[in-house]
């Protein structure tokens, strides 16, 4: 299915810290099993020396094919460790409800040890 093409593809091509993927479709006028909308979290040293822009374009050209068979809107958060940091220790007022809190980069198995407060997030270490 498309959510597993897109973390397959950011997974081999950006090497993530952190990766999270939701299917939003269901929440827009699209059919619930279109997989259509996503929403993005991506936290990779590759980011390191791109600006923000420079950051969405690479994740672009890396699902220009998901793009042109129905991918219609990704929103996407493209972080550095430090920038994710930074975010995490916000207070959870200020920070989106969505962004995962738990960092656990050598996990040798992510759904025994990250423990979702959302039953619909996707996340890969």
């Amino acid at each position: 299915n498309r959510d597993q093409r897109i973390q397959n593809l950011i997974v081999q091509e950006l090497d993530p810290l952190h990766l999270e993927l939701i299917d939003e479709t269901s929440q827009h006028n699209a059919p619930a099993d279109g997989e259509s909308h996503f929403k993005l979290l991506v936290v990779s040293d590759r980011f390191g020396t791109l600006k923000p822009i420079a950051r969405h374009r690479l994740i672009h050209d890396l699902l220009k094919a998901e793009f042109a068979n129905g991918l219609h809107a990704l929103a996407m958060h493209t972080w550095t460790p430090e920038e994710w940091f930074l975010e995490l220790v916000k207070p959870l007022t200020h920070r989106p409800a969505w962004v995962g809190v738990r960092i656990n980069r050598f996990a040798k198995n992510p759904a025994a040890s990250n423990r979702s407060v959302h039953n619909f997030r996707k996340i890969i270490y």
